[in-house]
């Protein structure tokens, strides 16, 4: 029976060789521009309540651009990746890239994608990030022929 690895260290502690390759982050940054860029429009249409919304929209958007501290997701090495704990990433798991059998990806909404990540023993474990694309391209570098369907099936 599989289940959703919890297993998770101080990053420290784990034993990772070498610099990362890419370090991907929680970070809207696209859907952060598209809302300033939807606040200004706002504001500049003249009534007195869609320059209040606008304004708001854009301080929204500034903010997740600016301000919020962005949290590390996934980080990739030469011989393995990192998946961080969700909402704290002082904690991870190391998985070398020979026990991964398989990966896999569903889109939840139109913010949030899952990328699942299953072991030699059918235990898992799954990251959410706002832009799967760049991810995957290192997912098929790293594990090629191991992407899986949602039904767990190899693809083609």
């Amino acid at each position: 029976m599989s289940r959703e690895l919890d297993n998770y260290v101080k990053v420290e502690e784990l034993e990772v060789s070498g610099m990362a390759e890419r370090v991907f982050y929680d970070r809207p940054v696209i859907g952060a521009i598209i809302t300033v860029l939807l606040g200004v429009a706002l504001f500049l249409i003249p009534s007195i309540i869609t320059k209040i919304l606008g304004v708001i929209t854009a301080l929204g958007g500034l903010y997740a651009l600016l301000i919020y501290r962005a949290q590390k997701v996934v980080a990739f090495y030469e011989k393995g990746l990192i998946a961080y704990k969700s909402m704290n990433d002082k904690l991870g798991i190391y998985l070398p890239y020979r026990q991964i059998s398989g990966w896999s990806y569903k889109r939840t909404n139109l913010a949030v994608q899952n990328a699942i990540f299953t072991v030699k023993n059918n235990d898992y474990v799954y990251i959410e990030t706002p832009d799967l694309k760049p991810m995957k391209k290192l997912l098929e570098k790293h594990l090629p022929d191991k992407e899986m369907t949602a039904e767990g099936g190899k693809r083609k």
